[in-house]
């Protein structure tokens, strides 16, 4: 895994660790936020589940630093030993990590994992997908560290977990 964050830099501000700077929702405007960026993208019985009752939404800034800090997309990929949804579980352990050792944060960060078509990659895929404070869904290619926004999903998303 990757370093430890010691702080977040944002316009030109240093913000320690325990300092958050997004919001906390309930699970059911996470629910919402899912439904609404991901409307008639879904397979016909799709897993979406929820771990927590509230979750925080991180700035792009803190999701940016984290994705800095990560030494996972230096990773190779590996068919059937460390591939697509190994990068997806790896990259959500360091969002959970990262929520542990900020002292402030009462609840974890609203990441999770999605498997799914999307248009940067050929064929059936598992990644990340987040909501930001702003209030936008959005998705983290983890062998690369790229952002996507929601629109990028094709479809055909079986399973989404938080």
């Amino acid at each position: 895994m990757g370093r430890r964050i010691t702080a977040i830099k944002s316009e030109g501000a240093e913000i320690q660790p325990g300092a958050a700077q997004g919001s906390v929702v309930p699970a059911n405007v996470v629910h919402g936020t899912v439904h609404r960026h991901l409307a008639g993208k879904f397979s016909s019985d799709p897993g979406i589940r929820y771990g927590d009752g509230m979750y925080y939404l991180p700035t792009l800034p803190e999701v940016q630093q984290i994705l800095d800090a990560s030494q996972l997309d230096r990773r190779t990929w590996m068919a059937e030993r460390f591939d697509c949804d190994d990068f997806a579980y790896v990259l959500k352990g360091e969002m959970s990590i990262h929520a542990y050792d900020t002292g402030s944060l009462r609840f974890g960060l609203c990441v999770g994992i999605v498997w799914g078509n999307f248009d940067w990659v050929s064929g059936y895929h598992a990644i990340n997908w987040f909501i930001a404070d702003d209030g936008a869904l959005r998705f983290i290619e983890p062998q690369t560290d790229s952002m996507y926004e929601a629109s990028r999903c094709q479809g055909s998303v079986l399973l989404l977990v938080v």
